[in-house]
């Protein structure tokens, strides 16, 4: 990790539309110019969006892992498989944490997770106190 940060930030990108994806990846290109180093980590994505594929072909320094199925959550809510891909993710984002092996660590759509109830806030709020 970079010597030079000596405090931890949280950035939330929430909203209905598009957007939020593409800023996030643009801090996590900004970081990686800046030489920090990068995770992300994906909810209810199954990793073929033109970001991720962007990003693995250019940047391959930055891990990129995501917990989700093709296309959207269903109408009926999320199933068996959208949960427990959630809290894989999950168990990725605090081992992720607990090594303390990244400067950046981008919880891509951890809001929407939450809001859909496949994530409890309370485990999002632990994460967070992990962090510096």
């Amino acid at each position: 990790m970079a010597d030079n940060l000596e405090k931890g930030l949280v950035q939330v990108y929430t909203g209905s539309g598009k957007g939020k994806t593409t800023a996030a990846f643009g801090q996590a290109l900004r970081a990686h110019g800046a030489g920090l180093t990068v995770t992300i980590v994906q909810f209810l994505k199954d990793g073929c969006s033109p970001e991720v594929k962007a990003l693995r072909a250019s940047i391959p320094e930055i891990e990129i892992f995501c917990f989700g199925k093709s296309g959207f959550v269903g109408p009926s809510g999320p199933d068996e498989d959208d949960i427990r891909q959630a809290l894989e993710g999950l168990e990725k984002c605090l081992l992720i944490v607990g090594e303390g092996s990244t400067d950046v660590l981008i919880l891509d759509e951890i809001c929407t997770a939450v809001a859909l109830g496949v994530i409890e806030e309370e485990a999002v709020l632990n994460i967070l106190k992990l962090r510096p």
